[in-house]
């Protein structure tokens, strides 16, 4: 997520940060204004730790991916990179 210039080669037009913020230990601290290309961002303020109760975020999530790749009666042609910092809750 913090590489744009891969993210770019790799075709990827979205990002959705499942773990934003700016505690250093649990959150990835990168925002719309990080991605200088033209990467859509969406970010989530989910701390990447055990006890976090990540499902009321779901429905939110799922909307910023159709945005991006559509439906299957309305496909698109975004690529959505989904990431945290390190997988403990998701």
């Amino acid at each position: 997520a913090m590489e744009e210039d891969q993210l770019v080669a790799l075709g990827v037009t979205h990002v959705l940060n499942a773990a934003q913020g700016t505690k250093r230990l649990s959150h990835v601290n990168t925002d719309a204004s990080f991605y200088k290309s033209g990467i859509i961002f969406h970010g989530i303020p989910a701390t990447d730790v055990f006890m976090f109760k990540l499902n009321k975020y779901f429905d939110e999530a799922a909307d910023f991916i159709a945005s991006a790749v559509g439906t299957k009666n309305c496909p698109k042609n975004g690529k959505v990179y989904v990431h945290c910092k390190e997988g403990i809750s998701r």
